[in-house]
């Protein structure tokens, strides 16, 4: 179900149902990497995964009641800043504490700064049909559809870029939005374009019911949207 990952599926597993299932989330994590001396980012998927290893087999039989107490231990007890060691009832366990690293540990890589781009789009409709793009086969949003798209740093330069690209003339600006990506942002806006041609390549002209059954890129499916009463006049 969109929004039930892992941690949710385990925290309702557990302590809804009585399963015995680890529920391992930002508070977890920074309590066995404590716990553990665990000097490596808990932010990679590889650390998360050994210390899911390490709850699940510390695992009790109440699992439910257990992970509850973990959750409110972390948010409680051993916080990001400052931990209450002396009220922690592991204290006496604790390879942080005994190696003074209790304000250390967990270590967290600083994510890098989102690279932001102008994306701009061009709306090119014939005959009710909108033309699309097939992005490659490898790399971001691969094998998916889009409206004809170039990045660049410039509204400007992206939308000289778009009329090489097409050989046509940008016209109005109809949409604009902005997709926040993990590692990137794009600055999105679409242009009707008149006088275009269809370009060499993987390039198709689809009406909105056609463009419906095909996979669009996620920001793309919301232009798509935006431009059917277009395609409809």
């Amino acid at each position: 179900l969109p929004g039930i990952g892992e941690y949710t599926a385990g925290a309702i597993l557990s302590m809804a149902y009585g399963k015995h299932e680890a529920a391992v989330d930002g508070n977890v994590l920074r309590v066995y990497a404590r716990l553990y001396g665990i000097e490596s980012d808990i932010l990679k998927s590889a650390v998360r995964k050994e210390i899911t290893t390490l709850v699940e087999k510390t695992l009790p039989a109440r699992a439910g009641d257990f992970n509850e107490a973990l959750m409110d231990l972390g948010s409680e007890v051993c916080v990001p800043k400052h931990p209450k060691c002396e009220k922690c009832p592991l204290h006496g366990e604790c390879a942080a504490l005994r190696l003074g690293l209790e304000n250390v540990l967990p270590i967290r890589t600083p994510k890098k700064k989102q690279k932001e781009s102008i994306a701009c789009c061009a709306v090119m409709i014939q005959e009710g049909k909108a033309l699309f793009h097939l992005r490659p086969s490898k790399g971001m949003l691969s094998s998916m559809w889009e409206l004809p798209m170039v990045l660049s740093d410039s509204e400007k330069d992206g939308v000289k870029m778009l009329e090489k690209l097409l050989g046509g003339k940008a016209g109005e600006r109809i949409w604009t939005y902005t997709h926040v990506f993990t590692h990137r942002i794009w600055h999105m806006k679409a242009y009707l374009f008149h006088g275009a041609k269809e370009p060499e390549g993987d390039y198709r002209w689809y009406s909105c019911e056609e463009y419906r059954e095909i996979p669009l890129a996620g920001p793309h499916a919301k232009l798509a949207a935006y431009i059917e009463p277009y395609l409809e006049e």
